[in-house]
């Protein structure tokens, strides 16, 4: 996130250097694209949300506590599906973050002077978009530290018995509700 207040647009350069990581940042995510059935079954919640407000409304009113309560549990399950969906909604694939990864990581390997195989495993994996708005600045810094500091330059590799190329791989994961990123 930035810390000012003026507006985020997304940053649709691909040039830059590596020093600058303005260049590369990842802005705030504004929107997500819903699935129209995804719009279908929210309308649908809404409309039985007021329906049972009505029907709350008229049982409170003429002193019906059995109809009252009915009530109460049909929203109960309306509002834990709403709830639902709209979680739903909110979940944008990985790939939206990590897309200029590739790139930063070619800038700054060849101002480095080494060669790096980068690869991105899991980039379908969606999360919650202020997950990813989050994650994004940490994630740059932590594939800038591993080309700064855990991939040799050719020669030094070599010289070591390995490849002259090093090999940085970005890997997401799902583990039941959690997603695991190494």
């Amino acid at each position: 996130l930035r810390g000012d207040d003026s507006p985020t647009t997304p940053d649709t350069s691909s040039g830059g250097s590596g020093d600058d990581d303005a260049d590369h940042s990842v802005d705030e995510i504004k929107s997500v694209r819903v699935d129209v059935d995804q719009l279908d079954d929210l309308h649908g919640l809404v409309e039985q949300l007021v329906t049972s407000r009505i029907k709350l409304r008229r049982a409170v009113e003429q002193d019906d506590l059995d109809s009252a309560g009915e009530t109460l549990n049909e929203l109960d399950k309306i509002t834990a599906n709403l709830q639902n969906t709209v979680m739903d909604m909110r979940l944008i694939p990985l790939k939206k973050v990590v897309g200029k990864f590739p790139r930063m990581v070619r800038d700054l390997s060849r101002e480095l002077g080494k060669q790096v195989n980068f690869d991105i495993e899991g980039e379908d994996i969606e999360l919650d978009r202020t997950i990813l708005t989050e994650i994004s600045d940490p994630l740059m810094h932590i594939i800038r530290n591993s080309l700064d500091h855990g991939v040799e330059a050719p020669d030094v590799r070599e010289q070591k018995g390995k490849p002259r190329e090093g090999q940085v791989t970005l890997r997401a994961s799902r583990e039941r509700d959690h997603v695991i990123i190494q």
